[in-house]
């Protein structure tokens, strides 16, 4: 009996030894700071940043990278473009981030080429960028 005890406790031990301890953060989870396809208020207070395009550019450049993987180290696009929306209104491409002051912004987020599409519509095959301001 007390060797049945013994390897029901080993068992048992081997089976959560791979669970994170309370209390302990999982590091495999992104905060809400650290998500790549987020950048919230809180990011971008107490930076200066020209523009949209700068803070995104500094913060987040994966979010400006082409589908495929290449960054967009300038404002030309090839097909697929990405597309940028500011309170759910399209303002072109990634050249109009430039134009968009970074002060009023709340939330910057990008959307997938399939969310995108989802959500606003075709032409979004490149992905969008969705600002939300104040």
């Amino acid at each position: 009996m007390r060797i049945n005890s013994l390897v029901l406790c080993v068992a048992l031990a081997a089976s959560v030894g791979g669970c994170a301890p309370s209390g302990t953060p999982s590091s495999s989870a992104p905060t809400p700071s650290h998500r790549f396809d987020l950048i919230t208020a809180d990011e971008l207070a107490g930076r200066s940043f020209a523009n949209a395009y700068d803070a995104i550019q500094q913060l987040r450049p994966s979010m400006l990278a082409q589908r495929g993987g290449a960054a967009s180290s300038s404002l030309r696009s090839g097909p697929p473009a990405l597309q940028v929306y500011v309170d759910n209104t399209s303002i072109g491409g990634v050249s109009g981030l430039r134009d968009l002051p970074a002060g009023g912004i709340k939330e910057i987020r990008y959307l997938s080429p399939t969310d995108a599409t989802q959500r606003f519509g075709t032409g979004n095959a490149g992905g969008a960028i969705v600002i939300s301001t104040h």
